[in-house]
């Protein structure tokens, strides 16, 4: 399955949730509806004064104020729920008290964690997550969450990180990126709210009975300091009838307490029609995706007795978090999060029975207590055609990655381990290699960066003189967690600076533009304290998307086709073999500003229309049948830009093959 594909599939799979969503909401009103009217059946049976009150069945004015007052919790709810979520990654891990992994740690197991996660970013073309630990959880387990590839974080539980060899936590990990790529990251979150809504009933009357119904708080034998209310209330009616102060009283208690106990002990029950639907919901959701992600990691590290090993750790140990608030999250996870008595479909998990037999046809059954030796990944050959790394999980890119990352010099990491250092290196990373224009640069720096960054800048300077151009993105994205954590402002300033570099001659080059639009992309969300949601709303119209399509295009084209009346035949030609009908008209050379507002209008398309332009993109680059680093860059810039992952090809830039 390609990428666009899954996000499809995913999008079906939330009309399907919706579905299931709607039903269990009917029934939960319904039973309310019923627990109330039963109510009122109890207190007119109670009530020693009726005064000739006959409750019926049905009334209009009961249904409507008990929907009403129903429906109004449960949106309230999901809208709370989704309004927590909405800073994506970062914001589910603060609620389940997850702690983030410094970049620079010297943490040996956090340190396997983060080079792993390094070694998945730059191999899949996904944007450097936020990379957390479950601390005081021995379980094995592990989740990625998030709402677009640019506010993803990834989990694991600090029982992962003990009891797992590094050929394991790969293929957890590679599990949770698969996640990332078919879109079920952003699918679990929504479920998170949607389930936050259908189980607000059994949160309401569990609060409600701890209220109002406890016992009064005694503070030397430290009971609760919730306030409580006894329930055996005398009801004082503006009567002198001593008779009238104990009219609506029952054995003590009053008639309409012993009501509203009933109906909060229906509502109760009704609660657990929500947990029904919400496990049914999930287990729908899950399981078949589970089997999807075990496979994609088979396919990324080519080593699935490592997949196969970590489903048997698993059996083996534990996997149940504890951690409040994992049970919403249970579908996200890696394995069950709790010990779930439930069968057959109801689970939110498959059996890792069938896991395992999945990817090892010749498991022998047994789970695993202990480490033992396994063998590493094994590379296979690469494709070469740009599209072939959209959104896929593989293991050439793996190695690749790997051996990138060995040969970054010392310095260079541990600059990129804190904000200041990799704020430096994206400074860097621009300086011109024309003597007048980089002076210029730094003359623009200086007396508004902080001496402390600048001194970076110049340390940096000599070390990166050693690497090749083809460096300059891996070291860009590797930079990118570390600036996340610095405040607001000092990533609005850098966002200035960055400007500031790039017009010191007043016109913006290709890998000007590309650093610029990865760093916007990339921190959009740690600059507003909110995740971009480019879904959120409907996408833009069919004219407004061709128009933003020639405009990407023809800059494209216009990077390597000189010519206005050659490049407007090559965009004519290009277009028309991506399915676009017409084709899209040249733009002529557009500014690449321009360009980037044509992005932020394809990054609201649906994923047919990215899809298609990306193929466009492709042909463009792959015109003269040659892939330059500059050419891969910007491909790669587009597809980000747009929210497509594209990992990176080994190789690329070796003009004489079009490798």
């Amino acid at each position: 399955m390609d990428f666009f594909q899954a996000q499809d599939d995913a999008r079906e799979r939330t009309r399907r949730l919706l579905v299931y969503y709607a039903i269990a909401v009917v029934v939960i009103l319904t039973a309310v509806y019923f627990a109330v009217t039963v109510g009122f059946f109890v207190f007119e049976h109670l009530d020693q004064d009726p005064q000739g009150y006959r409750t019926r069945v049905f009334t209009s004015q009961r249904l409507a104020v008990t929907l009403g007052c129903t429906l109004g919790l449960i949106l309230f709810a999901a809208l709370y729920k989704h309004a927590q979520l909405r800073a994506g990654g970062p914001a589910v891990c603060a609620s389940l008290g997850a702690r983030p992994v410094d970049m620079g740690t010297r943490d040996r197991f956090d340190r396997k964690l983060i080079d792993t996660v390094q070694e998945m970013s730059i191999a899949s073309g996904v944007p450097m997550p936020m990379v957390y630990v479950l601390e005081g959880e021995p379980a094995i387990n592990a989740f990625a969450a998030g709402l677009t590839l640019n506010d993803a974080a990834v989990v694991v539980t600090r029982g992962a990180l003990l009891e797992l060899d590094r050929d394991e936590l790969q293929a957890v990990v590679a599990h949770e990126f698969s996640h990332i790529l078919n879109g079920d990251m952003r699918l679990n979150l929504r479920l998170v709210s949607l389930l936050h809504g259908i189980l607000v009933l059994t949160i309401f009357a569990r609060a409600v009975r701890r209220v109002f119904f406890s016992r009064e708080s005694d503070s030397s034998e430290g009971a609760s300091e919730l306030p409580s209310v006894r329930i055996r209330w005398k009801l004082r009616l503006k009567s002198s009838d001593d008779d009238a102060k104990i009219r609506w009283k029952v054995g003590g208690y009053p008639a309409i307490a012993v009501a509203v106990v009933v109906v909060i002990a229906l509502v109760t029950l009704i609660g657990f029609i929500g947990s029904f639907f919400a496990r049914l919901i999930q287990s729908g959701v899950s399981r078949n995706r589970e089997f999807l992600a075990d496979a994609s990691a088979v396919q990324f590290t080519r080593n699935p007795v490592a997949v196969a090993n970590a489903l048997r750790r698993v059996g083996g140990h534990d996997s149940v978090v504890e951690a409040a608030g994992a049970a919403a999250l249970a579908h996200c996870f890696f394995a069950n999060t709790a010990y779930d008595f439930l069968a057959g479909r109801f689970r939110t998990h498959p059996p890792l029975e069938q896991r395992i037999l999945a990817v090892d046809a010749k498991w022998d059954g047994r789970m695993l207590a202990r480490r033992e030796p396994e063998p590493t990944a094994q590379a296979v050959a690469a494709q070469a055609a740009l599209g072939a790394f959209v959104g896929l999980l593989r293991a050439p890119e793996l190695g690749y990655a790997r051996d990138l990352l060995a040969q970054i010099p010392g310095e260079i990491r541990e600059a990129l381990m804190a904000s200041v250092g990799a704020e430096a290196l994206v400074y860097v990373l621009l300086l011109h290699p024309d003597p007048e224009r980089r002076a210029r640069q730094w003359h623009a720096l200086e007396g508004d960066v902080d001496p402390e960054v600048l001194e970076a800048m110049r340390g940096l300077s000599a070390n990166m003189q050693q690497l090749t151009p083809a460096w300059r993105l891996p070291l860009l994205e590797l930079s990118i967690p570390a600036l996340r954590a610095a405040p607001g402002r000092v990533l609005r300033r850098l966002d200035a600076h960055i400007d500031a570099m790039i017009l010191v001659d007043e016109r913006v080059d290709l890998f000007e533009f590309v650093l610029r639009r990865i760093v916007h992309d990339r921190l959009l969300p740690s600059m507003t304290a909110q995740a971009y949601d480019p879904l959120a709303g409907r996408p833009p119209p069919p004219e407004e998307i061709r128009g933003a399509a020639a405009s990407v295009l023809s800059a494209v084209v216009s990077s390597a086709v000189h010519d206005p009346d050659q490049a407007a035949g090559v965009v004519t030609e290009l277009s028309a073999a991506a399915g676009y009908t017409p084709p899209l008209a040249y733009a002529g050379r557009t500014e690449f500003t321009r360009t980037s507002f044509a992005l932020d209008v394809l990054r609201s398309a649906t994923f047919a229309d990215r899809r298609r332009l990306l193929s466009a993109c492709e042909r463009g680059i792959l015109h003269d049948g040659q892939v330059s680093i500059e050419e891969g860059e910007l491909f790669r810039a587009i597809a980000g830009a747009i929210g497509v992952p594209v990992a990176p090809r080994a190789g690329v830039g070796d003009r004489s093959g079009g490798s």
